[in-house]
Order: C-alpha cells, then sequence, then structure tokens
C-alpha cells in the first residue's frame, strides 16, 4: 500500500476523511489476529523490466497476476510463516550475512479463498483490495504466534528498483532479515554465530517505492529454536 504522500488523486485532508469514513486508518495495516485478512496491494505497469524478461511492459493480466501472487505470499507469511537461518556477518572472522527465508505455506495466487475486489488504476499502478480466509488448522496456528515464545519485532527491507518486479519479493525478505537482526539485537550484547527459528507476518506489511527502491515496513512475529554462539577460549 502506498504511502499517503504518493496518492494524487485527492489533497491530504480529504484522502484522509476519505480513508475515516472507510473505518480505516492512513497506513495502518490490518493485524493478524482479524479475519479474514484483507488489504490493498499494487502492481505495476512500467517497473524496470528484470533480467531475461522478454514482454515488456507486461500486459494487464501479468500485471493482475502479479498483485495477486504477491497476495498470496503475504497471506501465506501471516498464515504459515517462514523457517529462517540467519547468519550475522563478521568482519574479524571473515564471516559474510546469510539469510534463508523458506515458505512454510505455499498459496496458489489462484486458490478460491484469495478474493479479490474490483481494481484501480492510478497512473501506472493497479491497485485491488484482496481477502483471504485462513482454514480451521491455520486459524488455531495464527493464534499461537500471540503468545510466548513468540516475540515481536519491526523490520524494513530495501532492494534496488532495478531488479525488476523480483526486487518487490527481495524487499520483503530483506524485511524479514532486518526484523530477525532487531530482535536478537535485544535480547544478546554478543554477536551469535547462527540462528534459527520461525517468523510470521503479524500484520499486512506495507511497501512503497521512495528513491529508486522498494522499501518494505514490516511488523512480525519471531520464535527462535537455536542460537549459535562463537565459543570462548
Amino acid at each position: 500500500m502506498r504511502s499517503q504522500s504518493e496518492n494524487r488523486g485527492l489533497p491530504a485532508v480529504g484522502l484522509a476523511l476519505c480513508l475515516f469514513c472507510l473505518g480505516l486508518a492512513p497506513l495502518c495495516a490490518q493485524e493478524a489476529g482479524e479475519l479474514p485478512f484483507r488489504g490493498e496491494f499494487w502492481a505495476e505497469f512500467h517497473a524496470v523490466p528484470a533480467h531475461g524478461e522478454e514482454n515488456w511492459p507486461p500486459d494487464s493480466a501479468t500485471v493482475k497476476g502479479r498483485l495477486l501472487s504477491e497476495a498470496a505470499y503475504v497471506f501465506g507469511g501471516m498464515s504459515g510463516g517462514f523457517d529462517f537461518e540467519w547468519v550475522p556477518p563478521d568482519s574479524a572472522r571473515g564471516i559474510a550475512e546469510r539469510f534463508v527465508l523458506k515458505p512454510r505455506l505455499v498459496l496458489d495466487a489462484r486458490d478460491p479463498r484469495i478474493l479479490p475486489e474490483a481494481p484501480r488504476y492510478s497512473g501506472t499502478d493497479l491497485f485491488a483490495y484482496v481477502s483471504y480466509m485462513p482454514d480451521e488448522n491455520e486459524k488455531l496456528d495464527i493464534a499461537a504466534y500471540r503468545l510466548d515464545p513468540w516475540r515481536s519485532a519491526n523490520g524494513v527491507g530495501l532492494a534496488d528498483f532495478i531488479n525488476g518486479y523480483p526486487g518487490r519479493r527481495m524487499a520483503y525478505e530483506d524485511a524479514a532479515r532486518d526484523a530477525v537482526r532487531s530482535l536478537l539485537q535485544s535480547l544478546s550484547v554478543n554477536k551469535p554465530r547462527r540462528v534459527r527459528g520461525r517468523i510470521v507476518f503479524s500484520a499486512i506489511p506495507r511497501i512503497v517505492l521512495s528513491n529508486s527502491f522498494y522499501r518494505v515496513y514490516l511488523k512480525a512475529r519471531i520464535q527462535i529454536s537455536e542460537v549459535q554462539n562463537y565459543e570462548l577460549y
């Protein structure tokens, strides 16, 4: 969902009043406990072509498909989340940072529970509200994410616009990495060697395009399952 400053169709005050009348707060994302999940997603007609992309600019069907695929990715991140492994960077030891994110629930954009509403166009962008109702097992998992040992953390992810459409997913993953890093820094002053666990989106993330970067603002819940520390001699 784009930031308020990027909406050009209405003055800022008028936009805020319209959102208030709809029962929405500007820039506020739906929390994971509210069902069904529902949020506004957007996709571009004139993003930078990705490496090897032949059909550019993309047609309407392709852009709509991308919007729904991103919604499916987000809803999967809220319902099932991801397993992660994070190796923090350590220049003194010559260790490069590594972050691996593996989804636990992969939703198909054609899943009948993923329901897009009527789209709207703004400039070269397509917007649409999309909703998703988790099944009964997913609802149990979602309720558990609010309990111990799950902890809250926020992250901001960046990816260069030059990466094209794949850059959006890269920004989501970078936001997850930043949330894990933020949580670990709050738990210990000592840098771990390796951390494993799970992360879920606790609200629909907000993605914007700013200064040639995709930027994702993420609220997450994280469960740490393993921390490997460096041995001291």
